[in-house]
């Protein structure tokens, strides 16, 4: 509570009186305040040494509100507020980049609040790229790959790569053996948010991010789509009456939606009362009322 009412107090005081003419920017409360962040010496820039020291430790424990101070004092810098600022705003992108992508990040995974430190960095990283004259296309596509196949879905990846089958032995041996390096939500949801902030007002950005989403995670599997109504064989409908779908691969929301057609009284008798006799079995509408014909008068659970 003390440190986060610090925080408060020194961010008021960076703004007191309104925005200053550039020619005194360097006499104000928030030219002074960010140079005294910028150049304090702290162990937290290093992965290879960040686990030296119980001093460090506590330092990483107590670093939340630096790196929100220092991004609030960040946020959207135009090119004119680094010149009076005499920020090096392209210099700290690469110097957070370059943390990002040490190897010996992923050997402090199990450290204690190691996830502090890295929030910290993917928000400060985050909040950088909003500054004007940053790079989305040249720094920022390569930064979504690591992000993407090191910090979320390294295990997706490596599945894509070796061609592993969806619920396979070897699926889950790599699961397994292959944690992400953001392993926690409040540092998956950072990771997420800089991926928003790289995809923003960027269609190269937001192209690749979704090819890639979709590579690692909607692998189409045609075999288990055309048996949504037959398994399990064995197990008899639920004594509640209702039957369910099964997922052929991330189906779930569109079972949800005809589930509740299903449920709303006249929506499935005005489907299957239509003739379909000159319809294709592949039909979409076929299909549909097929489900709906299944979902009324099967006997198994799913």
């Amino acid at each position: 509570a003390v440190r986060d009412a610090a925080l408060e107090n020194f961010y008021q005081l960076c703004h007191l009186g309104g925005p200053a003419p550039l020619s005194l920017v360097k006499d104000t409360a928030r030219y002074f305040v960010l140079h005294v962040l910028l150049k304090a010496v702290l162990p937290l820039w290093s992965p290879a040494g960040i686990v030296r020291g119980e001093v460090n430790r506590r330092l990483m424990a107590q670093s939340l509100q630096y790196f929100e101070l220092r991004r609030r004092l960040l946020q959207q810098l135009s090119c004119e507020d680094q010149a009076a600022l005499d920020l090096d705003v392209p210099g700290m992108l690469q110097v957070e980049l370059d943390w990002l992508s040490d190897p010996h990040l992923a050997d402090n995974a199990n450290v204690p609040h190691i996830n502090t430190v890295l929030i910290g960095h993917l928000d400060l990283v985050r909040v950088l790229f909003t500054c004007e004259g940053s790079n989305k296309t040249k720094e920022g596509f390569a930064l979504i790959k690591t992000i993407l196949h090191d910090f979320l879905f390294e295990a997706s990846k490596l599945c894509l790569d070796r061609g592993a089958d969806a619920g396979s032995s070897e699926e889950a041996r790599v699961i397994t053996s292959h944690p992400p390096r953001c392993d926690s939500y409040p540092s998956q949801a950072a990771a997420y948010r800089l991926l928003v902030t790289l995809a923003r007002g960027c269609p190269t950005n937001l192209t690749y991010i979704v090819q890639q989403l979709v590579a690692m995670h909607h692998r189409f599997e045609a075999e288990p789509s055309k048996h949504w109504d037959t398994i399990p064989l064995v197990a008899e409908r639920s004594a509640c009456g209702y039957a369910g779908l099964r997922n052929a691969s991330a189906t779930c929301y569109m079972n949800a939606v005809l589930q509740q057609f299903h449920m709303v009284n006249g929506i499935k008798e005005a489907l299957l009362a239509v003739d379909t006799e000159e319809l294709e079995d592949a039909s979409m509408f076929f299909q549909v009322q097929c489900i709906m014909a299944y979902l009324m008068d099967t006997k198994q659970q799913f």
